[in-house]
C-alpha cells in the first residue's frame, strides 16, 4: 500500500520540484548584483547625497557609489555626471535634485532597469538604444513620465510653476501625462530635434521643432565633461556620419543608373549629402 501511494505521488513532486526552480531561476534573473550602484565620473562644486533611509543630507565623498535609493542634490555651481550599470550617463545639473529610485541590469535579456524621478532642475542623459517595446530607463516629474528609447535629452521641471521642459537631441521619447484623464491616450512621442513643456491640470500638446539656438544653448550649459560620456557622442556621430554615407552611396548609384540624363536635383543632393558628412566629421573629430 505504501509503495502504491509513493508511485501515485511522484508526478506530483516532480511537477513541484519544476515549479521550485522555475521560480528561484526567475527571481534570480530579475537583476543582476545584489546592489546596483552608480559611479561618480566629474564632479564640480557642492554636491549632496541622501542615502536611501536617511534623512540627513552629507557632502558627496571622493570615491564613493551612489546605490539604489540613494537622492543627489546640487547648489547654484554644482554639477554631476553618473555612470549607471547600463552604461547611460546622466548629467545632474546646478540647483538640482534626483532621486534614484531604480538602476539595474536584468540578467536574461540584459536590458537596463532604470527609474529616475527628477524633484526639481535639471538633468541630462545619454542612454544606449533598446529595442522597440517597454521602457527600460524612465525619468519621472510631478507631471509626466518620460520613457527613453535610446537617446541624448535633457529635462528641466520647476516645482514651483509645475512646469515640465523635454529637450530630445537625439533618438526619441515617449511621453505620458500623469494627469488622470490622460490614463489612456497614447504616449505623445518626442522625436530628435523636438521638444515639449507639460504643465500640471494641462494635457500635454504636440512636440515642437526646436531652433538651433535653443539647442545650442542647451548643450553650453548641460555639456558633459567625462571621457564616457563624450566616447558615446562620438559613438553618436560615427552613426549619423555611416548613415549619411549610406544615403550619398544610394544617390550615387541613382545618379548611374540615368546616366548623362541625372537631374540637376539628384546631383546638388549628392552634394548635400557630402557636405553633412564633412560637418560631422568637423564636430567629432
Amino acid at each position: 500500500m505504501m509503495n502504491m501511494l509513493k508511485q501515485s505521488l511522484l508526478p506530483v513532486i516532480r511537477v513541484v520540484s519544476i515549479v521550485g526552480i522555475i521560480i528561484v531561476a526567475t527571481t534570480n534573473c530579475s537583476l543582476s548584483g545584489p546592489d546596483p550602484s552608480a559611479s561618480v565620473l566629474y564632479r564640480d562644486g557642492i554636491v549632496e547625497v541622501k542615502s536611501a533611509g536617511s534623512d540627513t543630507w552629507t557632502p558627496y565623498v571622493e570615491g564613493a557609489v551612489i546605490a539604489e535609493g540613494d537622492e543627489l542634490r546640487t547648489y547654484a555651481e554644482g554639477s554631476v555626471e553618473l555612470e549607471l550599470p547600463d552604461g547611460s550617463v546622466l548629467l545632474i545639473g546646478p540647483n538640482s535634485h534626483v532621486v534614484i529610485h531604480e538602476m539595474g541590469m536584468v540578467e536574461v535579456t540584459r536590458k537596463g532597469a532604470t527609474r529616475l524621478e527628477l524633484v526639481f532642475g535639471r538633468i541630462r542623459a545619454l542612454v544606449a538604444a533598446r529595442p522597440e517595446g517597454p521602457d527600460y530607463f524612465q525619468v519621472e516629474t510631478e507631471n509626466v513620465t518620460i520613457g527613453v528609447r535610446g537617446t541624448d535629452f535633457g529635462v528641466t521641471h520647476d516645482k514651483e510653476a509645475q512646469r515640465t521642459d523635454l529637450i530630445c537631441l537625439d533618438g526619441r521619447l515617449a511621453v505620458e501625462s500623469r494627469e488622470k484623464e490622460a490614463k489612456r491616450m497614447e504616449p505623445v512621442l518626442v522625436a530628435a530635434n523636438e521638444g515639449i513643456s507639460v504643465i500640471t491640470g494641462v494635457l500635454p500638446g504636440s512636440p515642437k521643432t526646436l531652433t538651433n539656438d535653443v539647442m545650442d544653448r542647451f548643450q553650453r550649459e548641460m555639456s558633459l565633461n567625462s571621457e564616457r560620456a563624450k566616447r558615446l557622442l562620438k559613438k553618436g556621430g560615427k552613426n549619423l556620419e555611416e548613415g549619411g554615407e549610406k544615403v550619398v552611396d544610394g544617390i550615387e548609384e541613382g545618379v548611374e543608373r540615368v546616366g548623362e540624363e541625372a537631374t540637376d536635383g539628384a546631383k546638388a543632393l549628392k552634394s548635400g549629402g557630402e557636405k553633412v558628412i564633412k560637418g560631422i566629421k568637423g564636430v567629432f573629430e
